[in-house]
C-alpha cells in the first residue's frame, strides 16, 4: 500500500474529513487513521514491529488473530515457547490444572493437555495412570500391583497374594513399559520423565518400580516369548 494514500477507514467519516487543507500534501485524519487500521486490520505498509529478541516481525492485525483464535485454545496448534510468541502451551496447562516439567518434550506436553481433562475422573487408578503413561511415551504400558507366582520345587506353587517374600512395602506396584527401540542415551531422560508423571499421578501412600521390556527374543524354561509384546523382530 502506498504510504502517501490515506487509510481506508477514512471512507466511514463525513466528507468534511476527506478534504486536505490548502498547503498540505496529505490528509492528516486519513494518515492518522492508518495507525488504527494497521493494528486492527493489518495493512501492507512495510512497517514492522520489534519482537522479543530485538528483531523485526510482521504486525498481525487483530481481525486476523480473531479469525484464528480457536487455534490458541487447541493444545496441538497453539503457539509454544519455540514459536517466538507467548507460550500458550503452559498457559493452557494452567487452565486444566496440569503441572508440566520444563524438561518434557513439547509434543508430549501438547498431547497430555489435550487428553488430561477426561483422565482426571480416573486419577489415582491403575487405568488412569496407564493411559497417561501411554499418551506420554507412545509405548505399551501395563501396571501390576501383585507379585508373580513363585514355583517351589517341581509341582508346588505359591499363588499370587498367598505369600509375600522379600522386602517389598505394602501398596507396591510395578510399571511395565515395552520400548520398541533401545537407545542408552534416550533411556535416562525417558525414565526421569516417566517417574515425574508417576509421582504426580499415583496415590501418595503407594510405592512403585519400573520394568522395561526391550526388543529381542527371550528363551528359557519357564518364560514365554509373545510376538508383539515381549518379542519384537525387525531389521536394522
Amino acid at each position: 500500500m502506498n504510504t502517501e494514500q490515506p487509510g481506508t477507514y477514512l471512507q466511514y467519516l463525513p466528507g468534511i474529513y476527506h478534504q486536505t487543507p490548502s498547503g498540505k500534501e496529505r490528509n492528516f485524519v486519513g494518515q492518522f487513521l492508518k495507525v488504527f487500521e494497521k493494528i486492527l486490520s493489518e495493512i501492507d505498509d512495510d512497517v514492522k514491529a520489534e519482537d522479543a529478541t530485538g528483531g523485526e516481525q510482521e504486525v498481525i492485525g487483530i481481525e486476523e488473530i480473531l479469525e484464528n483464535i480457536h487455534d490458541y485454545f487447541d493444545p496441538l496448534f497453539t503457539p509454544g515457547p519455540g514459536d517466538g510468541e507467548t507460550d500458550f502451551v503452559s498457559y493452557l496447562a494452567s487452565w486444566v490444572g496440569l503441572s508440566l516439567r520444563q524438561n518434557w518434550p513439547e509434543d508430549k506436553k501438547r498431547r497430555l493437555i489435550a487428553e488430561i481433562v477426561p483422565l482426571y475422573k480416573k486419577r489415582g487408578t491403575r487405568e488412569g495412570l496407564t493411559q497417561i503413561l501411554q499418551i506420554f511415551t507412545g509405548e505399551h504400558v501395563t501396571i501390576e500391583d501383585v507379585l508373580p507366582e513363585i514355583q517351589v520345587g517341581i509341582n508346588s506353587w505359591i499363588l499370587k497374594g498367598g505369600l509375600r517374600l522379600g522386602g517389598y512395602k505394602p501398596h507396591f506396584f510395578v510399571v511395565n513399559i515395552t520400548i520398541d527401540v533401545f537407545d542408552r542415551q534416550f533411556l535416562p531422560d525417558l525414565e526421569k520423565n516417566i517417574r515425574d508423571i508417576i509421582d504426580l499421578e499415583k496415590p501418595a501412600h503407594t510405592y512403585y518400580a519400573l520394568s522395561y521390556r526391550f526388543p529381542g527374543i527371550q528363551v528359557g524354561i519357564h518364560q514365554r516369548s509373545e510376538v508383539g509384546q515381549t518379542t519384537l523382530i525387525f531389521g536394522s
